[in-house]
């Protein structure tokens, strides 16, 4: 006679989240250096936001001044509950 043991466990996949984002106005300027950023990613639960000017944040939806003017690459990071 043998004896049987099971076990059984959830495994809970997740999707991946896909970013996207985006900023008004298209053309800021120093007379009016405050940009808007809108989240529009799917799927995520955390958000590191860099401004390309050395500043970052975490929130989803931030506003950001730029001090001075170029042009920067600002990039969105997003992660979910993985």
């Amino acid at each position: 006679c043998f004896d049987q043991i099971t076990d059984s466990v959830f495994v809970n996949v997740l999707p991946v989240p896909v970013a996207g984002f985006e900023f008004t106005p298209l053309r800021p300027s120093l007379l009016d250096p405050t940009v808007t950023f809108t989240d529009q990613s799917t799927d995520a639960v955390q958000w590191e936001w860099n401004f390309g000017d050395s500043l970052t944040d975490t929130i989803p939806d931030p506003v950001h001044i730029y001090a001075d003017y170029g042009t920067f690459t600002s990039e969105l990071i997003v992660t979910n509950n993985a």
